[in-house]
């Protein structure tokens, strides 16, 4: 009797299939492309003497030898070490100078042995990997966006690619404008990730030119100076004084590096001084010039862009002004109150303001069945059952993205219409909705709830406190500042609670720091005022004389008070 036999089914595991999805496939291709393209740039690169002297003339400057090399001259073999000073600036060239400089340009270009260039390569792929290591530590979130590591990989390539250009075309690598891609990383992402980039460069610059850290060090200088001049740039002139301070400082690399490489003071102070001024010139020319191409490639936004969108003169902000008076009004308010909580925490407060003018925009198709431009006393909802209510409400969410897409908003922009409500309830009407049901259990909480997603971002997030908050506050009958502590802390511990804060990078403290910030404002907003004295020869009534006043306040009739000394 033949046993039947069974064809073996191999079960994959659960951390394969994790490994293998389609989105790490295409990021270990992209990675390899990035070091293939990296490794060929710096191995495709001979730097060497390609300096055309001829005997008998007068030798511009100083030559010292870059590696250890040998010639004939006269039946006799010459062998000169590194760093040998072959001919002295002023020196008339010899027969044995021009020998020496024809076997440094003949070496410069010929091709690499087999064992430099894969030394050559295991060294990049190092570099480029460490880097990559050091940017997953120390920004976990930037080290898995696509988006962040496609737009790194690109200017590092473009800057490996300038580099290459001019070792090939045997001309100063000391224009190299490095601080132009440091600038515009430190603007489209963060001051963390230009570092680790201008490092990287650097280094893999020096390797292509030689295995010279002196090259190394003095673009990296450069290229930090561009970083710390350029933090917080809100204005175009901002980018100028930030390309001028890097070219002084890579200048100042440069003179310090052709010093030590025994050049005169004189030379190498114009060699640093014109190095120096053509890089800061090219990064702020080319900062320019690229950052809104990388802002619509790549979707990231920078200050000045957001100082753009802030003017109120903006389309959609105009017609908002228009058909909903009261939510424009809700949105510059809460947007002073997501600016201040940002600001406390250290998050970008000119996105959170810009995003918050944009978040309610979805209102205006149905601007009248929002309670702040609603009349006194009457609602379009007393008419409607409360599902009906809630997918209006509701529907705010979707208009305002189609709306943002259709004005070509950036999507960091649009993040803030669905964050603000995130995943939470629409409390008021699924309360009605309850009441109006006999059966609880027949009433799905979801159909109550916004779609989401939950803010994910610290700016988003606190669009949504100050939402809330602005919304309770005004509420209020009583605008005094215990009253408000105790709004806010409780609408910030109900989100809390909800899980809506549950996506983003929000502490405790900076909670604490957010809720301290929005009282600072609203308190601020809801000031109390005295009550205004009795103009000479009106007949005013006491109700309208006390219209204005504060009703905490003590005292008589406004006709006793001093004026007030303020408006």
């Amino acid at each position: 009797m033949r046993r039947s036999r069974r064809l073996a089914t191999v079960t994959p595991q659960p951390w394969l299939e994790s490994a293998l999805t389609r989105s790490t496939i295409l990021r270990v291709w992209v990675g390899l492309l990035f070091l293939g393209v990296a490794g060929w740039l710096v191995i495709g690169v001979r730097s060497g003497v390609t300096v055309d002297w001829t005997e008998g003339m007068i030798a511009p400057r100083a030559l010292y030898a870059p590696t250890d090399f040998s010639f004939s001259h006269q039946a006799q073999t010459v062998t000169v070490q590194r760093d040998e000073l072959i001919v002295a600036k002023g020196q008339r060239v010899t027969a044995s100078h021009v020998a020496a400089l024809r076997v440094l340009a003949d070496q410069a270009h010929q091709p690499l042995r087999a064992a430099d260039a894969w030394g050559l390569g295991f060294l990049t792929v190092l570099i480029s990997v460490a880097g990559f290591l050091v940017l997953r530590f120390a920004d976990p979130r930037m080290g898995s966006d696509a988006r962040a590591l496609g737009l790194l990989g690109l200017l590092i390539l473009v800057t490996l690619g300038a580099a290459h250009t001019l070792l090939r075309a045997a001309w100063p690598i000391w224009g190299l404008p490095m601080a132009g891609m440091s600038m515009a990383l430190t603007l489209l992402l963060n001051p963390t990730a230009a570092i680790v980039a201008t490092v990287v460069t650097g280094l893999l610059v020096g390797l292509m030119a030689g295995q010279q850290l002196a090259v190394a060090l003095g673009l990296m200088f450069g290229g930090v100076a561009g970083i710390v001049a350029v933090r917080g740039a809100r204005k175009r002139e901002h980018l100028l004084a930030a390309g001028a301070w890097s070219g002084a400082v890579q200048a100042l690399a440069i003179l310090a590096v052709l010093i030590a490489e025994h050049m005169a003071w004189r030379e190498a102070f114009w060699t640093a001084a014109l190095g120096g001024a053509c890089s800061g010139a090219i990064a702020f020319v080319l900062t320019i010039a690229l950052l809104p191409v990388l802002e619509k490639l790549f979707g990231f936004m920078t200050n000045i862009t957001l100082l753009e969108l802030s003017d109120l003169n903006h389309p959609l902000l105009k017609e908002l002004s228009l058909k909903a008076p009261g939510t424009y009004h809700h949105s510059l308010i809460v947007a002073t109150l997501a600016e201040a909580g940002c600001e406390a925490i250290g998050a970008n407060g000119l996105l959170a303001r810009v995003g918050c003018y944009f978040h309610d925009i979805g209102k205006m198709p149905k601007a009248d069945y929002f309670v702040e431009n609603q009349p006194i006393g009457h609602s379009r909802h007393d008419a409607l059952s409360p599902s009906m209510s809630s997918l209006i409400i509701l529907n705010h969410v979707k208009e305002g993205i189609e709306l943002a897409q259709a004005h070509h908003l950036n999507p960091a922009i649009i993040d803030f219409i669905p964050g603000h409500h995130g995943t939470g309830l629409i409390y008021y009407f699924y309360r009605r909705a309850i009441e109006q049901v006999e059966d609880e259990s027949l009433l799905k909480e979801e159909s109550f709830r916004y779609p989401g997603p939950r803010p994910r971002t610290r700016e988003t997030a606190v669009a949504m406190l100050a939402d809330s908050s602005e919304a309770a506050c005004r509420a209020l009958p009583d605008h005094s500042a215990a009253k408000l502590t105790g709004v806010v802390r409780r609408m910030i511990n109900n989100k809390f609670i909800d899980g809506q804060l549950n996506d983003c990078e929000l502490t405790l403290r900076d909670l604490e720091r957010i809720a301290e910030a929005f009282v600072r404002v609203l308190t601020g907003m809801y000031h109390s005022r005295v009550p205004y004295p009795l103009p000479p020869g009106e007949d005013i009534e006491d109700e309208e004389l006390h219209a204005g006043a504060d009703p905490q306040s003590a005292g008589g009739a406004g006709a006793r008070r001093p004026p007030p000394t303020g408006g």
